[in-house]
């Protein structure tokens, strides 16, 4: 075997085995926080609609059937959408591993990206957590209707709709058993001995104080479950039907071996099989089978293992010149590619976007936009601008001042950013800016008030609690400052001659304000135009308005998340209610919503060098402590980078 393709099989088969691995991971963790959301927002709502139960008759009951559904989709099934989009990455790999090869006439297909059948085989995965989520809608309905029928207790039905959510591991009441459960969470895959004996020993206490769900018939034990095989299933059966229609008869079965893996699976790794020999193996029995299937049920039920193509064929010195070939062309695009490491119009609209910082290598959020792959997918549109994570789609308005459209690209690239950062991660740097985070963010202070212990899977989310301070900060003082508001602005002398001599005197009487004279009038400047009006408001944090200086809408949109419109403006009240709830407190609640506006914002702002510092002491004075939480944020994606 040629030592050139040697390595390049090697490191695709651990590569692969790396990508599996991260994402049943991240897809696991999603669905078990997602459903932890789904619970609450659950109970949050058949309190609310049968006031505490005293309203629950029959009729109600099946009223409120529509009311599950809709949620469930709203969060289980639309988290659940995502996570099978995310497929494409199995795809993508093995495609620049095929790439390279000298491919006969008669295996030309492999180099085809059969998106049609790509897309049978994700509606075929997504259809599996349908199913979850239609079983459990029916057992959480038939719940409340037989606690309507029943006249069971409103706290007893909330205790068997958690079981049936979340098994054992629901929530509670009890700060100790939800730290059990969160211990449970972050542990499950180590294999440290002394802390799996730790998880063993949690798991126990949860089974002893909720015995009836020992058997963990419930939605996180199969959902959780489904996000591991169902991506191990499409990556199988992915792999066969690329080798059938190539004719390939041969695969490897591939992985790494590690304290929970299977016997079986210890015996035949690294093996070469035809499909025929792989399914007479698969016919014989072992501890934990699932099935027969050796593309679709590897070991077991949870098994990491996949096949790869193998054909003896490639492994030739043909291949060995045609890969140190590629090599060199890899060599020579990377370093077409600029600091972001993209290419094409990619690469265009993230240097002209980002021309500030696109040439510092060392910069944060250069470093950050190269961790992420490419962009899948780039749109146009004559409405508004914005960001898909599900299928990694940014569309943009055509602006026609690209000033415009600079700022809004960073916008929501800061979106692409916040919604992908800890997922590119590897493991053990993101398991370390958590801690960290959660940390800095009070996440785990729970005197801090009420916190759903949802999916965090945007960095933003953990500014949460400081944007609730923020919050009650700016709504508190709010009257106080529009007397102020009032004041200076009926004093504000009519002849535009005399103002500048006021403003420095309102200045002076506002000792805190972070900007200068000379900032301000920078900063509201707009072909030849000063909004003094606009100066004050700023000055008194009470009201801003959209005037001649258009490039404030940003930093008006960071002010409107964090004070629900209070101050500044952006987006909607009805648009920040579409996203979860991720923390209450003060009698407010912050959506993932507010939290990545407001970081989509601060990435926008903070990294253009004109306005970029006026603007950061801005929103250090209006929010200190959701502006302080995001600089951090950038220190510590700094230190794992």
């Amino acid at each position: 075997m040629s030592d050139a393709f040697r390595d390049s099989f090697n490191q695709f088969a651990n590569k692969k085995q790396q990508i599996l691995s991260r994402l049943a991971d991240t897809h696991e963790e999603r669905i078990i926080n997602t459903l932890k959301n789904l619970e609450d927002e659950i109970i949050a709502d058949l309190t609310r609609l049968t006031d505490g139960g005293v309203k629950l008759n029959t009729q109600l009951a099946i009223q409120l059937r529509p009311n599950l559904k809709t949620l469930i989709e709203q969060n289980f099934l639309k988290e659940a959408d995502g996570i099978v989009s995310e497929y494409d990455e199995i795809v993508k790999e093995y495609q620049r591993f095929i790439k390279p090869l000298p491919i006969p006439e008669q295996f030309k297909t492999l180099t085809k990206p059969d998106l049609r059948v790509i897309n049978q085989l994700k509606i075929l995965s997504f259809s599996g957590f349908e199913d979850v989520g239609n079983r459990f809608l029916d057992t959480i309905a038939n719940e409340v209707y037989q606690s309507s029928v029943t006249g069971r207790p409103f706290n007893e039905m909330v205790k068997n709709i958690r079981g049936q959510i979340s098994g054992v591991y629901q929530r509670s009441n009890e700060n100790a058993v939800n730290r059990l459960v969160d211990y449970i969470d972050k542990n499950r895959y180590s294999e440290n001995a002394q802390i799996i004996a730790k998880v063993k020993n949690a798991r126990e206490i949860l089974h002893t104080k909720y015995a009836s769900d020992i058997l963990g018939n419930n939605m996180r034990r199969y959902a959780g479950q489904i996000a591991q095989d169902s991506l191990m299933q499409f990556d199988g059966q992915f792999t066969l039907y690329k080798g059938k229609e190539a004719g390939i008869t041969k695969y490897q079965y591939v992985g790494t071996n590690i304290t929970t893996t299977r016997d079986f699976c210890r015996r035949y790794v690294n093996r070469v099989f035809t499909e025929e020999e792989a399914r007479e193996i698969w016919q014989g029995s072992w501890r934990g089978k699932s099935g027969t299937d050796p593309f679709v049920n590897r070991g077991g039920y949870r098994c990491r293992h996949s096949f790869i193509l193998y054909d003896d064929d490639w492994f030739t010195e043909e291949t060995n010149d045609n890969i140190e070939e590629q090599t060199k062309v890899n060599q020579k695009v990377r370093k077409d590619q600029s600091s972001f490491k993209k290419t094409g119009t990619e690469k265009k609209l993230l240097d002209s976007s980002f021309a500030d910082i696109k040439n510092d290598a060392n910069n944060t959020i250069v470093k950050a936009i190269a961790l992420l792959p490419a962009l899948k997918k780039y749109t146009t549109n004559r409405g508004k601008s914005f960001y898909n994570k599900f299928n990694d789609e940014l569309s943009m308005r055509q602006y026609t001042d690209q000033q415009k459209f600079a700022e809004v690209y960073r916008h929501e690239y800061g979106h692409r950013i916040d919604d992908n950062f800890l997922r590119y991660l590897p493991e053990n740097k993101r398991k370390q800016i958590i801690s960290k985070l959660k940390k800095l963010g009070a996440i785990d202070n729970k005197e801090q008030g009420y916190i759903f212990e949802n999916v965090r899977t945007t960095i933003s989310n953990y500014a949460s609690m400081k944007l609730l301070n923020d919050r009650r900060r700016i709504k508190k003082n709010f009257e106080d400052n529009k007397k102020k508001r009032f004041n200076i602005l009926n004093e504000k002398p009519i002849d535009e001659e005399d103002f500048d001599k006021y403003l420095i005197g309102v200045l002076k009487d506002n000792p805190d304000f972070p900007l200068s004279k000379k900032e301000l009038y920078n900063l509201l400047e707009f072909q030849g135009n000063f909004n003094r009006v606009e100066m004050l408001n700023l000055i008194t944090k009470t009201d801003i308005h959209k005037g001649l200086d258009d490039h404030m809408d940003l930093f008006m949109d960071y002010v409107g998340a964090i004070s629900q419109n209070k101050v500044g403006f952006g987006h909607t009240i009805e648009y920040y209610r579409d996203f979860s709830t991720i923390s209450r407190k003060y009698g407010f609640a912050v959506t993932d919503g507010h939290t990545s506006e407001a970081f989509a914002n601060f990435i926008a702002l903070t990294t253009e060098a004109k306005y970029g510092q006026s603007y950061l002491k801005l929103m250090r004075y209006y929010a200190p402590e959701t502006t302080e939480m995001f600089e951090q944020m950038i220190k510590e994606m700094e230190n794992v980078l």
